[in-house]
């Protein structure tokens, strides 16, 4: 076994600078709101398993899924420069350096979520989605799912602690998690892939550092 150790995280004493990304903005989309699925936690965490066939997943219900999962719910305002917020996941010093890049069925380019204003928004990156598809195609094929990326901005936990590795990995962990349990809630198919994403989420933007933490596929029900 070759264990790597990660280190203590320690909040630093003092922030460091931090440039926030500047995620280019076109072809916005506002997603539909959420019904309440009306599903108790206990029949979810009984019934959630790992599924692997997919049928196109509604713009309603992919909307449905990235509320109950990420959406922000409120904002904590900026602390030594770093703006914090709450989220359904739990975030090392409620940052949340995840983002959630997808990729429809039957679209040309990358979205991203954006939790604060609840939209996609298009994405053009170095690697096309279908290149992609096709890479991981040796892991699951996924047809007409949605693939989701996780994507870490590793500069904004660093700004705020050292040795901050293991609190980005576990971010990303407890995201997908809470992915996993909203898609049984709202009776969709969801399977985490075991890859982290590179080399395809760190060429998204060549402005700003970004390491790949997960990739899922998520669709209706086939």
């Amino acid at each position: 076994m070759n264990w790597i150790h990660l280190g203590n995280p320690v909040p630093r004493a003092k922030s460091e600078p931090y440039e926030p990304i500047r995620w280019p903005r076109f072809d916005e989309r506002r997603l539909p709101e959420m019904a309440d699925p009306g599903t108790s936690f206990a029949e979810v965490v009984s019934g959630r398993r790992s599924h692997r066939d997919f049928a196109d997943l509604p713009i309603e219900k992919l909307g449905s899924l990235l509320k109950l999962a990420c959406k922000v719910r409120g904002r904590l305002g900026s602390v030594q420069g770093l703006t914090q917020s709450t989220r359904p996941a739990p975030s090392a010093g409620a940052l949340h350096p995840i983002h959630v890049i997808l990729h429809r069925s039957g679209e040309e380019l990358w979205q991203r979520y954006d939790p604060y204003n609840h939209s996609l928004v298009g994405l053009q990156a170095n690697h096309s989605p279908s290149n992609v598809r096709d890479s991981l195609a040796e892991v699951l094929v996924g047809g007409d799912a949605t693939l989701m990326l996780f994507v870490a901005d590793p500069d904004l936990t660093f700004a705020k602690y050292e040795q901050a590795c293991s609190l980005i990995w576990r971010d990303a962990g407890v995201l997908q998690g809470v992915f996993s349990l909203a898609a049984e809630a709202l009776g969709l198919h969801w399977c985490l892939l075991g890859v982290t994403g590179e080399p395809w989420a760190s060429g998204l933007i060549q402005e700003h550092p970004l390491v790949g933490v997960g990739a899922a596929y998520v669709g209706a029900p086939s």
